[in-house]
């Protein structure tokens, strides 16, 4: 009985991952009629569903020479440049301020600086140059 229902939930997750990539694969297609030229335009989507909060966004050709930063590091980098602080970071994103402190170290020795306005300086060089 167990070993069955194993198998039944083995397909159901290769069901749900199949009906997941179909999804993603018509945002991305739909993602292509929106022009590139625009900084907003590289968010595509942004929602929550069932508790988890989904963002979809197009990353540039140039992309590859900025640092390679993960889309949650992106996400609170931007945050910290608009000046906010690891607590309301962690507010907004419904994570701990562990976490956002653990980002903050990454983003920092990803892009080799030592302070938030150093940071701020860094996303802004990145956001007029895409």
């Amino acid at each position: 009985m167990t070993d069955q229902w194993k198998v039944d939930a083995s397909a159901k997750d290769r069901a749900d991952s199949k009906k997941a990539h179909a999804l993603v694969r018509q945002l991305a297609d739909h993602a292509r009629e929106y022009p590139s030229e625009s900084v907003h335009s590289r968010v595509i989507l942004q929602t929550e569903v069932d508790g988890v909060r989904c963002v979809l966004f197009r990353q540039n050709d140039d992309a590859v020479l900025a640092p390679s930063l993960s889309p949650r590091e992106h996400e609170i980098a931007r945050l910290i440049a608009r000046g906010e602080q690891n607590k309301s970071i962690a507010d907004l994103l419904q994570i701990s301020v562990w976490t956002v402190n653990t980002h903050v170290r990454r983003i920092y020795n990803k892009l080799g600086v030592t302070s938030r306005a150093a940071l701020a300086r860094q996303v802004a060089e990145l956001e007029w140059s895409r």
